[in-house]
């Protein structure tokens, strides 16, 4: 005998009503990927240049914080760290903040400058290998073409004011911004301590260590901590990348926000499918009534709930989702923030969207639970 799809006949039977339950869900659902999609652009924003650098440990002052409070430390620590045979190489990163001048509103705005030696380069992003040789000349600077419209024309051939010396924009090169870190300039070393001179070539923010092809690195993270002073940290890749999704995540405001938007709209679906399913149970109570007088186990229907209640949340997934898509792409060309949807994340989603309509199927069988089939007579 072929079983009645009571679920589906409950949704299509008020159509209107579960045309407003599943507009609500989709919303709840396009919020749920949205702040997913926030969540996941500060993971990857925390690490878009480190992951971009050519190395396999790290030196770093010991009062290192993030990127934008790198500290600094002795030029020779890296020196030490050749003494080491695994060591191939230890090249210094130097990292800064200077003010740019907007030449054409006057307003200053704080940006972030990385210097390197061009002869042995550190980055591994094409962009940038291309210009390696134009920044050995004074005053030159490549600039990061998502750079906010805020700083001003940074167009190459023209210059601009950077701590109060012109610099010139050679090119643009292409890596992105974060939620801090709006422009980023990089330079050479030497044209990196005329923009900062109260630094020196002494002063190194991050020192990049690479170690001969087969080494095991966590050995020679252990061998330089203990040839190291307490001055330094040594990480390996690893512990450096989790070290700033760590600081983004937990040291910040941001992981938090992100994560309870995540939390808040999780709870604005639950609610609106509750509220659809619960209206839709009080209108049916004389039938849920009848259903219980010819033989249906709470179990039943309690399964017929739990399928309408997931019904109306998977129609609500695909205008949800289209909705999200359009959405990060306005994000991304407006703060270029790197909001990509994967399909891991849709996956994700769609758990939490079957989540949803399980607990609020759950919560509103409550309800059905009160239909007394001797109110039939």
């Amino acid at each position: 005998m072929m079983r009645v799809p009571l679920a589906w006949r409950n949704v299509v039977h008020e159509r209107s009503r579960a045309a407003v339950g599943i507009a609500g869900v989709a919303f709840a659902i396009m919020l749920i990927f949205l702040q997913l999609g926030f969540f996941n652009s500060v993971i990857i924003s925390a690490n878009q240049y480190y992951d971009e650098l050519d190395y396999d440990l790290v030196i770093v002052s010991r009062e290192y914080s993030f990127i934008r409070s790198p500290q600094s430390f002795p030029r020779r620590r890296l020196f030490q760290a050749m003494s080491l045979t695994e060591v191939v190489s230890a090249e210094p990163l130097y990292m800064g903040t200077v003010t740019w001048q907007n030449s054409q509103t006057g307003n200053r705005n704080a940006t972030l400058v990385f210097g390197f030696d061009p002869d042995r380069p550190v980055f591994r992003t094409p962009s940038i290998q291309a210009h390696l040789t134009s920044l050995k000349v004074p005053d030159s600077a490549i600039v990061d073409s998502e750079t906010r419209p805020k700083y001003g024309n940074r167009k190459p051939g023209t210059a601009i004011e950077l701590g109060g010396r012109n610099v010139t924009v050679i090119d643009e090169y292409k890596l992105g911004t974060s939620f801090l870190e709006l422009g980023i300039i990089l330079t050479s070393d030497h044209n990196f301590r005329r923009m900062i001179p109260q630094l020196t070539l002494d002063d190194v923010g991050i020192g990049l260590i690479k170690i001969r092809p087969g080494t095991d690195p966590i050995a020679v993270v252990h061998a330089l901590r203990k040839l190291m002073p307490s001055d330094v940290n040594v990480w390996s890749r690893d512990e450096f990348r989790n070290h700033e999704i760590h600081h983004w995540l937990v040291a910040t405001s941001t992981g938090f926000i992100f994560g309870s938007g995540v939390v808040v709209a999780i709870l604005v679906g639950l609610v609106i499918l509750y509220q659809t399913i619960s209206t839709q149970i009080m209108t049916k109570m004389n039938e849920y009534a009848t259903l219980k007088a010819i033989g249906y186990q709470s179990r039943q229907i309690f399964r017929v709930v739990v399928e309408q209640a997931c019904f109306i949340a998977l129609l609500g997934f695909l205008p949800g989702l289209i909705a999200a898509l359009g959405l990060y792409a306005a994000v991304q060309m407006a703060v270029f923030l790197p909001m990509v949807m994967t399909w891991q994340r849709i996956f994700t989603v769609i758990l939490l969207t079957i989540g949803m309509a399980v607990g609020s199927g759950w919560l509103a069988f409550r309800k059905v639970q009160a239909a007394d089939p001797a109110d039939l007579f």
